[in-house]
């Protein structure tokens, strides 16, 4: 059945138990929940493992930290004498935050990385050339975790991680099955599913909910072994949490449009996970993260779903969970809208392709250059909203020739401005900043293009110093924002 969600993800580690400094007190424990406590936030998931460890006391699966000693980092030791200073007091570490859960009013579910079985040989796992999900071993020990989640706590629901890149796979498509076996083996996750679905829905005590964090394309989950549409078309899960693990940014436009049309027949509900990064170094702002939250509301998917947001959290912070769970309490609020930028991980593990950084070679002239941008607004019916686009262009000098279009309209004759990056390395490039005030953007998709002239030639009357003594750095775009004020 369809149900409302405002749900909130803490991690379990790097504001939690990697920081606090054992002893840890009941009090200590509390806090992941009452942090979010007093805002719409309804749903508190907990991530309870990674690839080495479960982070409560387990009896089928390994404790986190108990093949690392002595530890050689300060945060793990302090996770691992936390938990074990809430042992010796006789508090289980996992319990009592599903116990001030319930205190606080909120369902508490336990997110479970699928790919995480680290007590076992690593040598089975995919990323070490193992045979992974095609060992039955590999599929009971996982079972086995995710029944004494769902039978030996009183846990809401259980959510399955299906996108940790640190798991199953280190290409750049993930996989639970190696690349040769994917298709024959995927059955297999499924009737896994099943049996998990089996486990939680069928529980002494009543039945849970079971929750699938996935891929945001169904192309990039078949090409993992998740066959998603079967998945919900048996009713096999209750939700399906979709998000872009790698980069770990905010995406204010997934592709889940087909997820949204399946789960519309087949009553399962759709919380897309947002993450609180604007790039890899800067968190989302309010502005941004409302500018998230109004696209996704506008595709009708039935909650939102956060990451860890900035730690601690503050006045802001509440504001984005209060905006999170309640669609009115800032109707006109300033957006601010950005494509995407790519960032690949050192070991190449890349989940989602984005259109930036679009580089275009000093050569490539006369070229239209497309990079689609996602509002929810109706701006044409806001004729006094002031509207910025703004595009970062890296190694932009004055002697560049191009025009940029919105919708296949040229705005080049916009009062617009341009200013350097910022003080400390001004010289990298500069922002093109565009006041739409004739040509607006539509509600809906949005195609924002760039076309290069010429590049970097002072003189374009003279082919020499058009070719010989031009700028040979590519014209690279990497950033295309809107802001709504």
């Amino acid at each position: 059945m369809r149900k409302a969600r405002t749900l909130y993800y803490n991690d379990a580690r790097r504001h939690y138990l990697f920081v606090i400094e054992p002893p840890m007190t009941e009090e200590d424990a509390w806090q992941p929940v009452d942090e979010v406590s007093g805002t719409p936030v309804d749903t508190f998931v907990y991530a309870v493992s990674r690839r080495d460890g479960l982070f409560y006391p387990s009896k089928v699966g390994m404790r986190f930290g108990g093949d690392i000693l002595p530890f050689k980092s300060a945060s793990w030791w302090r996770a691992w004498h936390n938990m074990q200073s809430l042992i010796d007091q006789g508090i289980d570490p996992l319990g009592v935050l599903i116990d001030r859960t319930k205190e606080k009013g909120m369902d508490f579910f336990a997110c479970l990385r699928v790919g995480a079985f680290g007590e076992m040989d690593a040598g089975l796992n995919v990323r070490h050339n193992g045979l992974g999900y095609k060992l039955p071993q590999v599929r009971d020990h996982a079972l086995a975790c995710a029944r004494e989640l769902a039978e030996d706590y009183p846990v809401d629901g259980i959510e399955l991680d299906f996108t940790d890149p640190s798991g199953p796979g280190s290409s750049s498509l993930l996989g639970y099955f190696d690349k040769d076996n994917v298709q024959e083996y995927t059955p297999v996750m499924t009737d896994w599913v099943r049996r998990v679905s089996d486990q939680v829905r069928n529980r002494a005590g009543g039945s849970g909910v079971l929750g699938a964090r996935i891929y945001p394309t169904e192309s990039v989950n078949l090409g993992a072994g998740l066959d998603v549409r079967t998945w919900i078309r048996e009713k096999l899960i209750d939700y399906a949490a979709p998000n872009v693990r790698e980069p770990r940014v905010l995406h204010q436009n997934m592709e889940i449009d087909w997820l949204i049309e399946l789960a519309d027949t087949e009553d399962v509900s759709i919380y897309p996970l947002l993450h609180s990064m604007y790039r890899e170094d800067k968190y989302a702002n309010l502005a941004m993260m409302r500018a998230a939250f109004s696209n996704y509301r506008a595709r009708n998917v039935d909650g939102l779903y956060t990451w860890a947001l900035e730690w601690p959290l503050r006045d802001e912070q509440r504001d984005i969970l209060i905006e999170q769970g309640n669609p009115n309490s800032s109707p006109v609020g300033p957006k601010h809208y950005f494509v995407p930028k790519q960032i690949n991980e050192p070991k190449g593990v890349v989940s989602y392709e984005s259109v930036l950084p679009l580089s275009i070679d000093s050569h490539a002239t006369g070229i239209r250059y497309a990079l689609p941008l996602y509002i929810s607004d109706d701006l044409e019916n806001e004729p006094d909203r002031k509207i910025h686009l703004r595009l970062f262009i890296h190694g932009l000098v004055n002697a560049d020739q191009f025009s940029i279009y919105l919708n296949g309209v040229s705005i080049m004759d916009e009062e617009s401005r341009t200013y350097f990056h910022d003080s400390v390395e001004p010289f990298v490039g500069r922002w093109v900043d565009i006041n739409l005030d004739k040509v607006r953007p539509q509600i809906g998709d949005n195609v924002v293009e760039i076309e290069l002239h010429r590049r970097g030639a002072n003189d374009v009357s003279n082919p020499a110093a058009a070719h010989g003594t031009g700028l040979a750095q590519p014209f690279t775009v990497d950033e295309v924002e809107l802001l709504l004020e």
